[in-house]
């Protein structure tokens, strides 16, 4: 088995502890890796496979040549992605391969060279779109790979749209990074809705993990109901929000 948590950093590691909010030391192109079981991140992914009906096969090659062509001739989008290169330039290209009719190893690539800061505010319209809309029937495929996207790329200015897709049960586990992307947010609505995930099985461990984060005085109770849970991470995590709660409670006393 492979466990999952929400714990990994930005460049194809998997460590066990969880991700810094701070992600300016950490290179470009981030990917979590989602796993089954709820247990901790793990290297095994599963499979998806996309309807390849109007795919265009060819689409990874014919982009890597056009961003050849504009400055950036690395041999691979990873590649590019590891290089340290800032290549903002290059987001409206890579915006353009984000399209159903884009093949499934070309469109996965894509949406790991746009999570990075540099792509906003760009790219978050059409990854909450293709969040939405991909031909993706599997909970950790590329819908996830989309959330962790949006992990990344959080902007408030989307709120509304990205904790409603937070909050959609439909969706499943695909959301999980979504959730932990709330610990980002200012408004004031985000803590009321994680605690409003406690309950969802699905998602919780990733809203324990965000309720950590934003530290609120209100989510106590259903943090406090955590401590029982079966997975070892979130009784971890649980604990670690509350003790946080307690330091702030101390420190105002």
């Amino acid at each position: 088995g492979h466990p999952t948590s929400p714990s990994a950093t930005l460049e194809n590691r998997f460590p066990s502890e969880p991700v810094p909010d701070n992600r300016a030391s950490t290179k470009p192109g981030a990917l979590h890796s989602p796993t089954c079981g709820g247990g901790r991140v793990g290297h095994n992914r599963p499979e998806v496979t996309l309807s390849a009906e109007g795919t265009h096969p060819s689409s990874l090659v014919s982009l890597e040549r056009e961003l050849g062509e504009m400055g950036y001739p690395y041999a691979s989008l990873a590649e590019l992605r590891r290089s340290g290169v800032r290549y903002r330039a290059a987001v409206p290209v890579l915006l353009s391969y984000l399209t159903p009719r884009t093949d499934l190893k070309t469109l996965e690539e894509v949406i790991r060279a746009l999570s990075v800061s540099w792509a906003k505010p760009d790219a978050v319209a059409p990854m909450i779109s293709m969040f939405r809309n991909v031909d993706d029937p599997k909970e950790l495929g590329v819908r996830w790979t989309v959330g962790n996207a949006l992990d990344v790329l959080w902007d408030d200015s989307h709120f509304d749209e990205l904790a409603e897709l937070a909050m959609d049960r439909s969706y499943g586990r695909a959301r999980e990074m979504l959730v932990l992307g709330m610990r980002r947010s200012k408004d004031p609505r985000a803590a009321d809705i994680l605690v409003g995930l406690l309950d969802d099985p699905s998602v919780n461990g990733h809203a324990v993990e965000a309720l950590q984060k934003l530290a609120v005085p209100q989510a106590r109770k259903g943090l406090e109901g955590m401590l029982g849970d079966e997975r070892a991470w979130v009784r971890r995590s649980a604990r670690r929000a509350l003790e946080k709660l307690d330091r702030r409670g101390a420190d105002t006393a």
